[in-house]
């Protein structure tokens, strides 16, 4: 019996120790465990905060993108566009001529524009600007209208005949079958007719200024003052005025298409709006206008807006 108590005395304290070791470690293993838990799920929220975080800017930064590239096709495509959205404005540049406004590329000529008239220009085909006029969509060439897309000067005009017979003048071309088509009315400008031309198109030295290589784009035809001058072909006059180097002067379109410009008159015998008729007297010669040494006259021909040589075009000048 006393060895039984001697055995349980060794043993109860062993037992109680070894209970407080496994209690001790169970109640703190929770705490750490918990701490790692928190810890851990510290650490994944920060982990998916920053994974967000870089996502949002990769998703802003190819937004982004996306945006610049779309406005790069835009930007391109209003510039290559046939149609300006908003519409830009043209201003008309064509000297003391006109510009024809047409129905379509060198389709009917409905009516005309100056030096300085401006138009909203809506799209564009080709060399042609779509402006509008008179509330009506017209085509006009874009080598005479100045604008935001091009200044004027800097569009070739090139004719729907052009062949391998043309020849060039002043940038325009002008070929045989031009010539044959024009309905020209077979009269001389001056009656009587002059003799000679004393100053040809080209360049030349001015008579006055003394200026050289000075482009004429017209012929001088000398003349006696007061004399009668004459209409080329059928048409409608659209200007008759005064300026200080040219004098008295008077314009008409034709129905051809082509227009004159006569200066240095005396007076002019018809008003704009007037329809004339080939050899019709339309004027009388003199001196008038600073840029002159004598009477004669200043005979320019244009063709939508630009000077050509009268005489490549079939009109009798001398005799």
């Amino acid at each position: 019996m006393k060895k039984f108590y001697s055995l349980l005395f060794v043993f109860l304290p062993i037992c109680f120790m070894s209970t407080l070791t496994l209690w001790a470690t169970e109640s703190v293993n929770p705490f750490s465990a918990g701490e790692v838990t928190v810890e851990k799920s510290s650490a994944s929220s920060e982990v998916s905060k920053t994974t967000a975080t870089d996502e949002g800017i990769k998703d802003a930064a190819k937004k982004e993108e996306e945006e610049e590239n779309k406005k790069d096709e835009e930007s391109k495509a209003n510039k290559d566009s046939d149609v300006f959205d908003p519409p830009i404005t043209g201003t008309v540049e064509v000297g003391n001529s006109t510009l024809n406004v047409r129905t379509g590329e060198w389709e009917t000529v409905v009516s005309s524009l100056r030096t300085g008239d401006t138009v909203s220009v809506v799209g564009k085909k080709g060399v042609w600007y779509k402006a509008i006029v008179n509330g009506e969509v017209r085509f006009i060439h874009m080598n005479y209208v100045s604008t935001s897309f091009k200044p004027a000067g800097q569009t070739p005009v090139v004719y729907p005949w052009e062949n391998s017979s043309s020849s060039s003048d002043a940038g325009v071309i002008i070929s045989q079958k031009a010539i044959d088509g024009c309905g020209w009315g077979g009269v001389y400008p001056n009656e009587p007719p002059a003799t000679r031309i004393s100053s040809p198109f080209g360049y030349r030295t001015h008579p006055v200024t003394g200026k050289k290589s000075s482009f004429h784009d017209a012929v001088d035809l000398p003349c006696v003052s007061g004399s009668r001058l004459n209409a080329l072909a059928s048409g409608v006059v659209t200007a008759s005025s005064y300026e200080s180097g040219g004098g008295n002067y008077l314009i008409i379109r034709y129905a051809n298409g082509y227009e004159s410009f006569y200066c240095h008159l005396l007076k002019s015998l018809v008003s704009v709006g007037d329809k004339v008729s080939a050899g019709e007297k339309v004027a009388l010669a003199d001196n008038t206008g600073i840029y002159t040494t004598g009477s004669h006259l200043h005979m320019r021909i244009k063709y939508n807006g630009t000077a050509v040589d009268p005489q490549k075009l079939g009109i009798p000048l001398i005799k």
